[in-house]
């Protein structure tokens, strides 16, 4: 779903505006648009995981789908929109996200405990859905420019708030870090590396074991209190 993107500057954390591309449709009622393109969106998920982007044809598509050819071009205009609306789709899931966590900073906790949360429900939601990950990571060369650039965002949207969270941690005298950016792209590596080797760790690790022991790591490297031991 991701690509490794370092966000090595303050220009990441700025608000990114990215141009959306207008997918042609042939019907006026938005809701059921926005339904069909759902249906439609998720059972091409499910054939491209199968078959791969390449390989896959819309009539493949369709009949998954229960629909004719021709009723899905009238939601879509063509397989490359069912992509677009693909990557969009996992941008929008990660802004979600990341609100979702920015609204759990508000509740009365450390920063400590912020960072422990949002690691555990990252984990959690890289889990649930390890396919995405996958299938992007596969896909990537067939992406047009615009999708990547997408793809990159939904990475930077990720990165960018471990990013602030650290350094609110450091503000705060919580953590003691060197490298804020390259420290934050690591924490959201661990559910990328989760997704695409699950194969391998989940033989050695389930779910929570993995998360803590990654948190035990960073908690470790991070904490103030933990550095001033190591120094005295």
């Amino acid at each position: 779903m991701l690509m490794r993107i370092v966000p090595n500057n303050k220009n990441n954390l700025k608000k990114r505006t990215r141009p959306i591309l207008k997918v042609r449709t042939l019907s006026k009622n938005k809701k059921l648009v926005r339904q069909q393109r759902g249906h439609i969106v998720e059972t091409a998920f499910q054939v491209f995981a199968e078959r791969g982007y390449e390989k896959t044809t819309v009539r493949e598509i369709a009949a998954k789908a229960g629909m004719t050819p021709g009723n899905i071009y009238r939601y879509v205009g063509s397989k490359d929109d069912i992509l677009h609306l693909l990557c969009q789709r996992a941008y929008d899931n990660t802004k979600r996200i990341t609100n979702a966590f920015n609204e759990n900073l508000k509740k009365d906790m450390s920063v400590v405990e912020a960072l422990n949360g949002s690691i555990i429900n990252y984990l959690k939601m890289s889990d649930q859905q390890s396919n995405a990950f996958i299938f992007y990571d596969r896909n990537v060369q067939s992406l047009s420019e615009q999708d990547r650039t997408t793809v990159r965002d939904t990475w930077i949207e990720l990165v960018s708030f471990f990013e602030k969270l650290i350094r609110k941690g450091v503000r705060k005298g919580e953590f003691e870090v060197k490298y804020p950016a390259l420290l934050a792209h690591n924490i959201a590596s661990l559910g990328h590396d989760w997704a695409l080797r699950k194969w391998y760790l989940s033989k050695r690790y389930t779910l929570k074991e993995f998360s803590d022991k990654q948190i035990e790591i960073v908690m470790n490297t991070i904490l103030v209190s933990n550095n001033e031991g190591e120094q005295s």
